[in-house]
């Protein structure tokens, strides 16, 4: 007699996609924020399809981390992929009508940069859309969401050390951007439209800016 595994209820392998769909999304955005920081798609426009080691040249950084940046961002569909070792800007990459980060915000050290990189990058009549905890402004608001204890948990063991990797990081945290620091940050950023989505969600908040 053989046993096997009982199989998933649709519920539960919705729920499993959507939980991939977010850890990939999050995680390519992290990406592109690096390539927008590191001026990477601005360099892909300038040299055309460029094999690794033409971009470390026009850049002057470290060819091996260049390759694996580039080969994420063609595996996402960000970039092209051209065969040969050589990589392309595509025309979303070159226009950023849509940015999209993640559950990230929180996570990084200079999230004030990030953001006004994305207004430089986004397009006159593009969309930046944000996906992060959906946390309150203080402490005692906090409290009273029963995924409190998890979110101050998943703070110490990860986000914080995220934020706080670089002297001077800001060091958000899981709960540091509540909806009215998210709408500073992104003012600040020169978005001149922001406005929280209507979307239910037991954990997260989701927004859209517009320059």
């Amino acid at each position: 007699m053989t046993t096997g595994q009982a199989p998933v209820p649709d519920e539960g392998r919705a729920s499993v996609e959507r939980l991939v769909g977010l850890m990939v999304g999050a995680h390519v955005s992290i990406m592109i924020l690096v390539g927008l920081r590191l001026g990477l798609y601005r360099a892909l426009k300038d040299t055309g399809p460029a094999t690794s080691d033409e971009l470390a040249s026009h850049t002057g950084l470290h060819e091996r981390w260049l390759r694996e940046w580039l080969q994420g961002q063609a595996a996402a569909g960000v970039i092209y992929y051209r065969n040969n070792g050589r990589f392309e800007l595509s025309p979303a990459a070159a226009s950023f009508d849509l940015i999209t980060t993640f559950d990230c915000l929180h996570d990084l050290t200079r999230p004030a940069e990030a953001a006004a990189a994305i207004r430089a990058a986004v397009g006159p009549d593009g969309t930046w859309f944000i996906i992060d905890f959906n946390t309150a402004p203080t402490f005692e608001e906090n409290l009273k969401n029963p995924l409190a204890p998890m979110l101050y948990a998943l703070s110490v063991l990860w986000c914080m050390n995220s934020g706080l990797s670089e002297p001077g990081g800001a060091g958000l945290g899981t709960l540091g951007l509540p909806e009215p620091a998210m709408r500073e940050l992104v003012s600040a950023a020169g978005f001149t439209r922001f406005r929280r989505l209507d979307l239910s969600h037991p954990v997260n908040a989701f927004y859209e800016a517009r320059p």
